[in-house]
């Protein structure tokens, strides 16, 4: 699917090299059972490893992620919504969808949990790593579900499957 064509590319905002983009949670971010979320601990251990290789990072979520999360306080780091972008230490500006997508397909490369990001960067052809859900705080390869058989199955998608402590080391 041509979405470098149909929504196009932001430019890095930051003199840097590389671009992540992070989507830290999606919206079933209650179940334990299938922990398809970083915890905060976890989000902030990502987000350092990529702002020490002096990245740009984004991070896609809702307004409640945001507010989940927190705000790093480094300017290479960048929080966006379909609502609004926010980073250290300016102050949130209006966004659209439309601008979100142009971002994700900024990205050199997007970690996930099992979010529609994942989906829409394997459709994409974005170098897309999925990490794979856990069961407190432990790695269970897929599938954990019926689900998983299509949408956390690597040989119909373009995607990665990546245990998270490997990621941070």
């Amino acid at each position: 699917i041509p979405v470098l064509d149909i929504f196009g590319k932001m430019i890095n905002p930051r003199a840097t090299k590389h671009v992540i983009g992070i989507a830290p949670r999606g919206s079933d971010h209650s179940n334990y059972n299938k922990q398809r979320f970083l915890t905060v601990e976890e989000f902030r251990k990502l987000v350092k490893k990529f702002l020490e290789y002096n990245y740009t990072v984004y991070a896609f979520g809702s307004p409640a992620d945001v507010e989940h999360y927190g705000i790093p306080q480094h300017n290479n780091f960048i929080w966006m919504t379909s609502d609004f972008g926010v980073s250290h230490p300016a102050p949130r500006y209006p966004t659209s969808f439309r601008h979100l997508l142009s971002c994700i397909n900024s990205c050199d490369e997007l970690y996930s949990v099992d979010t529609w990001l994942k989906t829409y960067g394997a459709l994409g052809g974005i170098n897309t790593k999925v990490i794979m859900s856990r069961r407190s705080g432990v790695t269970i390869p897929p599938p954990i579900d019926s689900s998983d058989h299509i949408f956390m199955n690597k040989d119909y998608w373009n995607f990665d499957l990546v245990d998270f402590d490997k990621l941070i080391v």
